[in-house]
Formats: structure tokens, sequence, C-alpha cells
């Protein structure tokens, strides 16, 4: 049986010396199999001003899709071989009603673990940019914290392939699982702390990963160390993550350890939304009094360790960076020292 990962991997391995890494990132070669089965046929010209790779690594790409049975010529036009389209991802248009729907039936937050909710635009932004690394139905995805339920919106868009949720919230966990099964969705949830050492069943097994952490220096360096454990050699590694809304200690601590962990920023997204604070109090006063909720806000302020305050004032948000493993990146990274003052 063909496998579009492995073929993809020995594309990779394959061409190299024709861009800046040693080789070329698997993603791309992935990314260039997405423009052409979305096309159906596409010439070269159209598939180089898409991918937006040099001609000379385009060619010797091709060239080894072709070696590999993955792509073939059909007269002067790019196609790909019938007998790999079975394994392609399916890729579903999912609406914004469909997504304000669920919004509208998400768990309230919980400011104990420093929880907001992005608005509908934002998650369907989100979902679209993790599909855009998805080509194979082999892939797995995995969320690590979802308040905002993503893992939904994904499941909803690439229905073919896995999705597993942890999550240290046992509401949430509840909830997910629940929606998942009802809407039939390749989606699972369970519990877990980051703080702690990942189930082995867990590690390693990633080909994207997706969190948006606690936006405090521990808490970056935390979650995107746990990100390199539990992804692939090659594993995209998606963090909410922006100069503008970190402190200086905390975007600091991140680039830090995006350097000493061997990892690429390959890319970072225009700003996105979160819920207006009307919104919020309504949900958070559902479970919390309003006395908490501020109480918990005033402490953020005073420890200048959250960015929930600025979020509430002004419904502005974050960028989402986009992180490769290279070769070198450690397959367990030392986070035992910032698993304390997370959230």
């Amino acid at each position: 049986m063909v496998s579009i990962l492995s073929a993809v991997e020995r594309v990779s391995e394959r061409v190299s010396g024709v861009l800046e890494n040693a080789r070329v990132p698997s993603y791309l070669v992935g990314q260039i199999l997405n423009i052409i089965r979305e096309h159906g046929t596409i010439s070269f010209l159209s598939l180089y001003k898409e991918a937006g790779i040099p001609v000379i690594a385009l060619e010797k790409i091709l060239l080894e899709l072709k070696r590999e049975k993955l792509v073939r010529s059909k007269g002067p036009l790019l196609c790909l071989n019938e007998r790999i389209k079975r394994l392609l991802p399916v890729c579903k248009p999912v609406p914004l009603r469909y997504v304000k729907q669920i919004c509208l039936e998400r768990v309230p937050i919980s400011p104990l673990y420093s929880q907001l909710h992005v608005d509908e635009k934002a998650l369907l932004e989100r979902a679209r940019l993790i599909s855009t690394f998805i080509y194979s139905k082999e892939q797995k995805i995995i969320i690590l914290g979802d308040d905002d339920a993503l893992s939904l919106i994904v499941g909803s868009m690439l229905p073919k392939n896995k999705i597993i949720v942890l999550e240290i919230d046992s509401r949430i966990v509840n909830w997910i699982n629940k929606m998942a099964n009802s809407m039939k969705l390749n989606v699972q949830a369970y519990p877990y702390d980051a703080r702690k050492t990942p189930d082995p069943n867990f590690i390693g097994i990633g080909d994207l990963f997706f969190s948006d952490p606690p936006y405090t220096a521990n808490g970056i360096r935390l979650f995107a160390g746990r990100g390199i454990q539990l992804t692939k050699k090659n594993g995209v590694l998606i963090l909410s993550a922006s100069p503008k809304l970190m402190n200086e200690e905390t975007e600091a601590a991140f680039q830090k350890f995006v350097l000493e962990n061997h990892l690429i920023e390959i890319q970072r997204t225009p700003y996105q939304s979160y819920e207006f604070p009307e919104t919020l109090r309504r949900k958070l006063r559902r479970l919390n009094s309003l006395t908490e909720i501020e109480k918990y806000y005033r402490k953020a302020i005073e420890n200048k360790m959250f960015l929930d305050v600025w979020y509430l004032s002004t419904g502005r948000a974050e960028s989402l960076a986009v992180l490769l493993k290279t070769a070198a990146a450690p397959t367990s990274p030392d986070v035992g020292r910032y698993t304390t003052n997370i959230y």
C-alpha cells in the first residue's frame, strides 16, 4: 500500500541544496501536492506562482514526485496519479454560520487556566491554516488546550484525519468528546496537565501540533516544549505568539526557546480577534461571580504576567507562529524548570 507520508519524506530527503535548509521541508512538498489536487490539472508556471519557491527547487521536487508516482504529466499540464487520490485528505468547506453555532455551545471559560475564547472568524482562520499543512489522511493533529473548540472545526474540515486533544479542564474534555460523538467526528479528547510528562502513547506521533499557550515566559516555553515532544521529527508546530502582545520577557523567552531547540519560524499570520468584554462577562457570569473575575484580572495586572486584561479591554488578539522542527531538534527538550508559574 502506498504511503504518501513516506513518499513525501523520501522526496524531502532527496531534494537538498536548493533552499537555505539542507533539505526541502516535507510540508512544502505536501503543499505542492495540495495545490495540484485543488486545481486538478495545472501548468508548471501556475504552480510556480502559487507555490512561491525557486524554479530549480520546484523542478527537482516535481522530478522526485514523478519518481514516487505521486504526480504525472498530462500533456503540458501536471496532475496527481489516480492511485493516490484515495489517500489524500478530504477537505470540506466549513461555513461561518456552522462555526458560530459551535461557539455558542462552548464551555464557559475559567480564569483558573487563563482561558479566553477567540471569536468565530479567528477560529475558522486557525482551522484553515492547519489544513494547509495536511496532505495525507495518515497525518495526525494534536491540540494542546482547546477551550476554543478548534478540534471540532478542524474535525469537520478534515474528517479523515485523526485529531487528538490534550486538555487540563475536565469540563472541556467531556464536552468535546460528547460533541465529537454526536457529530461523528474523528476527534478524541484526553485529560492532560502540560506540567506532567505526556503519556508515552502520544509522544512523537503528531504531524502537526497546535496550542494557544499561557502568555507567560514559562507557559510559552513549556507548551512549545510539549509540542516538540508530541510531534514527529519533521513536525510542524503552530503557536499563538505575538511580539506586540507578549511583554519583553515572554517574547525573549519564546525566541530563545526557538533557537535553543533548533526550530525555524516559517510563518507568522496577521492578527485575529478574541471575543469582546461584554460577551466574556456574560459567559463568565454563568460560572463565576463578577467580583471573582475582576479580582483575577486585577491580580493579573499587578503581576504583569498575563495579557488577558489587554485582550478584554481592546478585543484585539494574537498572531500565529508556525514553527518547523529540524533534524537537530531534541526529542525530549528540558521543560522541567518551566513547569511552575505558567498561568
